[in-house]
């Protein structure tokens, strides 16, 4: 990730399939929620004080986007729709949930890194996630 030097609030992927995709306009932080742009340049809005952090695709396309500050697990579709995937209002298996990663038999399992705790959660997928880079 960089910032753009042409519009400095606004990062860009450099290279590969997401060459040039818009990830998040911070000029949007001041007016209201956050949002993550998609292909398309669509917006999906997670809510004020969701504060988006691991981001993985599963082989559909969607985008899984785990947020820290409501442990919630979304799956944003390529138009900008999204479902929740997972949630933990208690704060147990989601505790400030950040990274995320498919792994496991066929890449069923979304593996979600808690800031919050001391452990790595576990959830089985209905979609499996698509490969990272080299795999």
């Amino acid at each position: 990730m960089k910032t753009n030097p042409d519009q400095p609030r606004r990062q860009t992927s450099p290279n590969g399939p997401l060459k040039g995709l818009k990830i998040a306009d911070f000029t949007q932080l001041a007016q209201g929620p956050f949002a993550i742009r998609v292909p398309g340049d669509t917006a999906a809005v997670m809510g004020v004080g969701s504060v988006p952090d691991g981001l993985a695709f599963d082989t559909d396309g969607f985008l899984c986007v785990s947020c820290y500050g409501d442990n919630h697990i979304w799956r944003v579709s390529p138009r900008g729709k999204k479902s929740l995937f997972a949630s933990d209002p208690s704060s147990i298996l989601l505790n400030r949930a950040t990274n995320a990663a498919f792994s496991g038999p066929g890449r069923h399992t979304l593996f979600i890194a808690n800031l919050g705790g001391w452990h790595i959660a576990k959830i089985k997928a209905p979609i499996a996630g698509q490969p990272l880079a080299g795999s």
